[in-house]
């Protein structure tokens, strides 16, 4: 009679979990684009534009370089500016000497030479850095898509509407960015730092089954934009910025995007993830890590498929009650992307290891039955 009382209970409660669309099929949407800082804008609301046109221009400063002088020359910090060859507000070229000292009475030099091409903006007598400014740049921002124009909300902002599909993960890191994508690595393969080279800079690539510590590296050092793969070590995730596995949580950036489809370890990535990024290699995406998804424009003449819908909207965190049989994915720390079929629904609230009294779930993966609790499923759909 209680096991009956219990499963009456849980029928009443409807245990809820998120659905989660792997890939969401083309569909017209509003495309933001943006420059980095307030610029001119090229197009007005109404305005055709193709893949190609550039609908804004701005000012882009680049950022800074800073040199240990005073160490560098071996003096005291307020003796190291009477070295200097250039002047506050000159511009300088990569290789240029901008400082020099003499010793061993000028039978050898010390040389201090700029690393990059800039402007000398000052020296810090106190801490003895010296800080190099490079120069600005003008940015262009290119439509990236067909479509038309939605509307121009400020000098920085056009909302293109446009067709796309989008590719989502379980996790990232890294603000937005964009950039042709390239497949270095099957969908069960390793990225390796030997395959990325000097034809990557700017690229989005796909890194097969495991990101190590090293591609990673050699990615940020060569100038990729992102990389989205199936697993990655969970150490060298929160290494980098991975700072949550929550879409909803904004996570550091140091310089790479990166969007895990599977979860911690090593992954090999779905067949459906994988089938769709190869057949749209080579073209321009964006990859926002902090929401974890890839948007790939298409051309208005691709066939339309519509995506599942749930409800009067769909919106992307949509809930429903789970089911025997549903086909899900763990969102836990410790069994990040691990996949499998509801096998059972506890009729039974359970004290689990963190102290919460909850209902758990009992699903079947490839490496035998785990129970989790149902907070920590959502279905794939």
């Amino acid at each position: 009679m209680a096991g009956k009382f219990l499963a009456g209970i849980l029928n009443m409660i409807k245990l809820l979990a998120k659905i989660r669309r792997r890939v969401e099929n083309v569909e017209e949407q509003s495309l933001k684009r943006s420059l980095e800082t307030p610029g001119k804008i090229l197009v007005k609301k109404g305005d055709k534009v193709k893949t190609e046109d550039i609908i804004a221009e701005g000012v882009l400063t680049s950022g800074f370089r800073s040199l240990p002088l005073a160490k560098i020359l071996g003096v005291k910090p307020k003796e190291a500016g009477s070295f200097l060859l250039k002047k506050e507000g000159e511009k300088v070229r990569p290789g240029e000497i901008i400082a020099q000292r003499k010793r061993l009475f000028g039978i050898s030099k010390v040389i201090v030479s700029s690393p990059i091409e800039g402007t000398f903006s000052g020296y810090d007598n106190e801490s003895g850095v010296l800080r190099l400014e490079f120069l600005p740049q003008i940015q262009r921002l290119v439509a990236i898509c067909d479509g038309e124009v939605e509307e121009v909300p400020d000098r920085r902002t056009v909302i293109v509407s446009c067709f796309v599909s989008k590719v989502y993960g379980v996790c990232g890191a890294g603000r937005t960015r964009e950039g042709v994508l390239k497949v270095l690595a099957q969908k069960n393969d390793f990225l390796l730092p030997s395959a990325i080279d000097e034809t990557c800079t700017g690229a989005i690539i796909v890194g097969g089954a495991l990101v190590s510590k090293a591609a990673l590296n050699k990615a940020i050092t060569v100038g990729v934009g992102g990389i989205i793969a199936g697993g990655i070590n969970a150490r060298d995730f929160f290494e980098i910025g991975g700072a949550s596995t929550s879409p909803f949580w904004t996570s550091s950036d140091v310089g790479l995007t990166l969007v895990l489809t599977e979860g911690f370890g090593r992954r090999d990535m779905s067949d459906e993830i994988f089938s769709h990024l190869e057949k749209h290699k080579d073209r321009c995406v964006l990859i926002d890590g902090d929401q974890a998804v890839l948007t790939i424009p298409q051309s208005p003449e691709s066939p339309k498929k519509p995506s599942p819908k749930y409800g009067e909207t769909y919106k992307e965190w949509v809930e429903r009650e789970i089911d025997v049989g549903d086909r899900v994915r763990i969102i836990d720390y410790d069994s990040l992307g691990v996949q499998g079929t509801v096998k059972n629904i506890n009729t039974k609230s359970e004290s689990v290891s963190s102290g919460l009294q909850t209902y758990t779930v009992e699903i079947e993966t490839e490496k035998g039955k785990i129970e989790v609790p149902y907070q920590n499923i959502e279905i794939l759909v």
